[in-house]
């Protein structure tokens, strides 16, 4: 089994489906990230202070692809249809976690969180 990377912590809770919001314990990443997600982090910080909740995934490396799609085409298509802000860290090794797992960030309202 892989390690144990940074611990998620439940910052708020849906109280009508029990979905329990979570994000990474050290608020990573920080505004200021440089690199190839530079511009995603911007995006992250300013959602966040528009007041719409965060919720953290870890997924393995392997499946960001998957999540992205061919041109952007399944990340553009989720984040249109649930109306929610997705920013996928695929090239940024994510600290605290092993080599092999990426961060994916959901910002917006409870409810398109929970999608």
């Amino acid at each position: 089994a892989p390690a144990a990377g940074v611990p998620l912590i439940t910052t708020g809770v849906d109280p009508a489906t029990g979905f329990e919001f979570k994000m990474r314990q050290d608020g990573w990443p920080h505004q200021g990230l440089e690199g190839p997600h530079a511009k995603s982090t911007s995006f992250l910080h300013r959602d966040l202070s528009h007041g719409k909740m965060r919720h953290d995934l870890i997924v393995p490396r392997d499946r960001c692809g998957a999540l992205i799609g061919p041109g952007g085409s399944v990340f553009k298509d989720m984040s249109a249809r649930i109306g929610a802000g997705v920013h996928i860290f695929d090239r940024d090794l994510v600290p605290g976690e092993p080599e092999e797992r990426r961060l994916v960030v959901v910002t917006g309202s409870p409810q398109q969180c929970m999608l």
